[in-house]
């Protein structure tokens, strides 16, 4: 009886590994999926599909809009958590950095899209931009 005890306990330990290993990818998986918007491809204007494509800054009116954040010349705000999906918006918590200053600030925004495709950025403040159609 002792030793099939100790099989089974030993079986049970081997297992362990496994399930700790499932749950981490879990937990991995719903933390990217926070992370990031269902949208499909980048949005832009033209100087910010540009931005995208280049890396290079060319122009101080550029606006852009990837599953990951929203940004333009002077502000970027990366997407922490989606807090409400429908078919055509997505409201979202962003970590927002403002150029020129050393702190970042929280905001909510709201991603909605148009019949187009398109999408308008709404913020917190009442600032909106857009709308930005899928880059090229």
């Amino acid at each position: 009886m002792r030793a099939r005890i100790i099989r089974v306990a030993s079986a049970a330990w081997r297992l362990r590994p496994a399930a700790a290993a499932a749950f981490a990818g879990c937990v991995l998986s719903a933390a990217v999926a926070l992370a990031g918007v269902a949208i499909e491809g980048a949005h832009g204007n033209a100087e910010g599909c540009a931005y995208l494509l280049s890396g290079q800054l060319s122009s101080d009116a550029l606006l852009y809009l990837t599953p990951k954040e929203v940004g333009s010349y002077g502000t970027t705000c990366e997407f922490q958590r989606t807090l409400e999906t429908t078919a055509d918006s997505h409201v979202v918590d962003g970590l927002c950095h403002f150029e020129g200053e050393e702190t970042t600030a929280r905001m909510r925004l709201t991603l909605t899209r148009a019949a187009d495709g398109s999408y308008t950025i709404g913020f917190d403040d009442g600032d909106t931009w857009g709308p930005l159609p899928r880059c090229p």
